[in-house]
C-alpha cells in the first residue's frame, strides 16, 4: 500500500478540499475572475473554484469557456446536476470550444444514472474525432485518455440499457449519519453476530485510518470513532478484514517500523472493540510492491489479496497465499485470466464457504467506475465473473463487498448519488442465487466436566467419510466452517480422560451461521462410573482402507420418559452419518428401564423407547432401513440400587453391524 493507497487504485476521483467558505474576488473584470478561478483550480480548492466560475458567468452570461471549467469543477466535485447544465450551456454558446467536454458531460450524465443521455454525449465525443476545437493543444492529453475510455463508456451505457430492473424488491440501504461522513468511507468489515463494524475512512483524502462502529441494543450504529489499541498512525492504515470468528483481523498499513516497502499486510487481535496486539505476516506474502486489501478464507488457511506486483495481467491484481504447516504465508498465486484483467480488480472477499469470491473491477463489462463481481471456484478453476447488477452496483464507483455471517446480509461502499459525500457504506441483501453456499460456523470448546477448566487436545470431526483433525487452544477453543443442514460427529481421546463420542446437527437452512458445542471430558481416574457416553467401534481393513464393522452408540432417558432430549439427538446424527456413509450395515435397536416399575410396564416403556429412536432414524435417513431394524424392549435390567444405576439403565443401544 503506497501513498496511492489513499485511493489510487479505489476511487480515481479527482480530489476535494474542504475549505472553509470564503467570498469570491469580487471584480466586474470576467477575465479577471476566470484567472482567479483557474488558479483555485490548480490549488484543487474546487469549492472556491466553483463560487468564483459562478461569479463570473454572472458578470458574462456568454462566456463559453467559463461555463467549461465550472462542468470540470462540478463533475470533480461530484455535482452531476451541475456539470451537465454547465457543459450543455457551454456548448449552446461554442460547441468548437472543448471536445473533451463532451466526453465529461458523458461521465456526468452516468454518473447520474442517465445512461441514454451519456450515450448520446460519448456518440458527440466519438464523431468529433479529428475536428479543430479551440482546446485542442491543451486538452491532448485528456482525449487520449478519454479515447482509452470510450469503448468501455459505451458498452457500460449499452449494458445498464438492457438492465431490467422491474423486479427489484429491495435496494441498498444508507448506513446514515453515525458512520458515513463528508469524507470517504470503504472496505466494510463486519463480525459474523453483527455487533462491530470496520471500516476505512480517508480525512479529507490524506490519511487513512480504520474506524469502528458498534451495534446498540436498539440496532443503531454509533458514532464511528477510530478504533483503539495503537493501530492508527500519522500514515495510512485500512483494509481491514475479520476473520470469521470475528477475534482478529488483517489490515494494511504503510510505512510502519518493520516495513522493507512502502506497505504490506498485517494480522491484529481484536478483544471486545479494541486492538490487544499487532504481529506482522511471516513468509512471502508481502512484497515491494502495492499489498493490500486482505481477505482471509473461514479456515484460516488462505489469504486472498490485492497487489500491483509484477507478473499481473496489468494494474492491480488478485493475489492468494497458502498458509503453511511452519506458520508462514507460501509464494502468492494470481487468480488467472478468468478474474484479472489489464484494468483494476481489487477488494476481494471468500465467501465462508470457501469457492464464491467477490471482487471490485474496473476491466470486466459493468455499469461504470467499478461494480462488484462474483465469481465460483468450479472444476479447478475460477468460473467467467458475474455481475452482482441492481442493486448493489451502480453507474458510480462500488468498492469491497463483505457478506456477514448469516450468509445472506452483505456491506459495501459505493460513491452513487445521494450519499454523504465520495465514498459511502451500503447495507443490502444477497439475492439469493449470489449467495455463498449455506455453511455453519462452529466453535468447539472442549473443558474438564467437573473443574470446567478448558482442555487442549486433539479432536476428529467426520461427515459422510471424511475426517477432519483439529487441536483447541490454551482455551480449549477451535473454530471451523463446515456445510450447513449436516450431521457431524465429535471423538476425542485425550490422555487422563474418558473417551468422549458426541454428534450434532448443524442447521444451516437460514444460513444462521454462529452455532457453538460444548464438550465436557470426564476424566478416567474418577470413581463415577461413566454412563453418558459409552461408544464401542471395531474397525477392520477392507480393499486396504480401514473402516468400521461394528458400533454400539449409547442413548439415556429420563425417569418413565421415551422422549428424545437435544444430546440425543445430536447423537442420532453421528448415528445417521454412519448409515449413509455406508450402504451395508444391520442395525439392532436395544431399549432399557430401570427396575422402578412393575416388570410389564418397564418392558413397555423400553419397547416405546427402541421403537422412537427407529422412527427418529427412519424419518431423518435418507437411506430406508426399516427392513434391517429390530426394535427390541428389554425391560428392567440389572439391580439398580442408587440413581447413577438406575441412569445407566435407561438407556437405548443402537448397534450397527457390517
Amino acid at each position: 500500500m503506497r501513498s496511492y493507497l489513499c485511493l489510487f487504485f479505489i476511487l480515481g476521483v479527482t480530489t476535494l478540499i474542504n475549505a472553509q467558505e470564503i467570498d469570491v474576488v469580487n471584480t466586474n473584470s470576467a477575465k479577471e475572475s476566470l484567472r482567479v478561478a483557474q488558479d483555485l483550480i490548480a490549488q484543487n480548492e474546487f469549492k472556491k473554484a466553483k463560487k468564483q466560475l459562478e461569479h463570473t458567468v454572472k458578470i458574462k452570461e456568454n462566456f463559453a469557456i467559463a461555463y467549461r471549467l465550472l462542468g470540470k469543477v462540478c463533475l470533480d466535485m461530484a455535482d452531476y446536476d451541475c456539470a451537465s447544465h454547465a457543459f450543455e450551456t457551454s456548448f449552446d454558446l461554442d460547441d468548437k470550444l472543448s471536445r473533451a467536454a463532451f466526453f465529461e458531460c458523458g461521465e456526468a450524465h452516468l454518473n447520474n444514472e442517465k445512461p441514454d443521455l451519456a450515450l448520446y454525449y460519448y456518440e458527440r465525443y466519438e464523431q468529433n474525432k479529428g475536428k479543430r476545437y479551440a482546446n485542442a493543444s491543451k486538452e491532448s492529453a485528456l482525449e487520449i485518455e478519454y479515447d482509452n475510455l470510450l469503448a468501455t463508456r459505451k458498452a457500460n451505457c449499452s449494458y445498464i440499457l438492457q438492465l431490467d430492473t422491474a423486479n427489484i424488491q429491495t435496494w441498498a440501504k444508507h448506513l446514515g449519519r453515525s458512520v458515513n461522513s463528508k469524507h470517504d468511507e470503504y472496505l466494510p468489515s463486519i463480525t459474523s453476530d453483527g455487533k462491530h463494524l470496520l471500516f476505512t475512512r480517508n480525512i479529507r483524502k490524506l490519511n487513512e485510518n480504520i474506524f469502528l462502529s458498534s451495534l446498540t441494543k436498539e440496532n443503531y450504529w454509533q458514532d464511528a470513532m477510530p478504533i483503539d489499541g495503537k493501530l492508527n498512525t500519522a500514515n495510512n492504515e485500512g483494509m481491514a478484514k475479520f476473520e470469521a470468528h470475528g477475534n482478529t483481523f488483517y489490515f494494511a498499513g504503510c510505512k510502519r517500523e518493520d516495513e522493507e516497502s512502502g506497505c504490506d499486510i498485517y494480522k491484529a487481535t481484536f478483544d471486545d472493540g479494541k486492538v490487544t496486539a499487532i504481529n506482522s505476516i511471516e513468509g512471502n506474502l508481502n512484497s515491494y510492491y502495492w499489498d493490500s486489501q486482505p481477505s482471509i478464507s473461514c479456515d484460516g488457511q488462505t489469504m486472498y489479496f490485492s497487489s500491483t506486483r509484477l507478473d499481473g495481467f496489468g494494474g492491480a491484481d488478485i493475489w492468494k497465499s497458502q498458509l503453511m504447516a511452519n506458520g508462514e504465508w507460501g509464494v502468492p498465486e494470481n487468480l488467472g485470466p478468468h478474474i484479472n484483467t489489464p484494468q483494476d480488480e481489487q477488494a476481494p472477499f471468500i465467501g465462508t464457504d470457501g469457492v464464491s469470491l467477490y471482487f471490485t473491477s474496473d476491466g470486466h463489462l459493468g455499469q461504470g467506475n467499478g461494480d462488484i463481481f462474483v465469481s465460483w471456484w468450479e472444476n479447478e478453476a475460477w468460473s467467467i465473473p458475474e455481475n452482482m447488477g441492481f442493486p448493489i452496483n451502480s453507474p458510480a464507483k462500488e468498492l469491497g463487498f463483505y457478506i456477514k455471517g448469516d450468509g445472506k446480509t452483505a456491506y459495501f461502499a459505493s460513491s452513487r448519488k445521494n450519499g454523504r459525500g465520495g465514498l459511502d457504506l451500503y447495507e443490502v441483501e444477497v439475492p439469493q442465487l449470489l449467495r455463498p453456499s449455506p455453511m455453519v460456523q462452529l466453535e468447539v470448546f472442549v473443558v474438564d466436566e467437573l473443574t470446567q477448566e478448558p482442555i487442549s487436545c486433539n479432536i476428529t470431526l467426520g461427515n459422510n467419510g471424511t475426517n477432519h483433525a483439529y487441536t483447541t487452544n490454551e482455551n480449549g477453543w477451535v473454530f471451523t466452517c463446515l456445510d450447513g443442514n449436516k450431521g457431524y460427529s465429535f471423538q476425542i481421546k485425550h490422555k487422563g480422560y474418558a473417551p468422549l463420542i458426541d454428534a450434532v446437527f448443524l442447521d444451516a437452512q437460514d444460513n444462521s451461521s454462529n452455532q457453538q458445542v460444548r464438550l465436557e471430558l470426564k476424566s478416567s481416574t474418577t470413581k463415577e462410573e461413566v454412563v453418558e457416553e459409552k461408544v464401542e467401534e471395531e474397525p477392520d481393513k477392507h480393499n486396504g482402507e480401514e473402516r468400521l464393522t461394528k458400533t454400539i452408540v449409547q442413548l439415556f432417558f429420563e425417569t418413565n420418559s421415551y422422549e428424545l432430549n437435544e444430546k440425543n439427538v445430536n447423537k442420532l446424527a453421528y448415528v445417521i452419518e454412519l448409515l449413509e456413509r455406508y450402504d451395508d450395515w444391520s442395525v439392532e435397536v436395544v431399549g432399557f428401564a430401570d427396575n422402578q416399575g412393575d416388570a410389564k410396564y418397564n418392558k413397555e416403556l423400553s419397547q416405546k423407547r427402541a421403537q422412537k429412536i427407529v422412527d427418529f432414524l427412519n424419518e431423518q435417513s435418507s437411506i430406508a432401513i426399516q427392513t434391517n431394524v429390530n426394535a427390541i424392549g428389554k425391560g428392567a435390567t440389572g439391580v439398580a440400587n442408587d440413581e447413577q444405576s438406575r441412569k445407566k439403565s435407561r438407556r437405548v443401544d443402537v448397534i450397527l453391524t457390517r
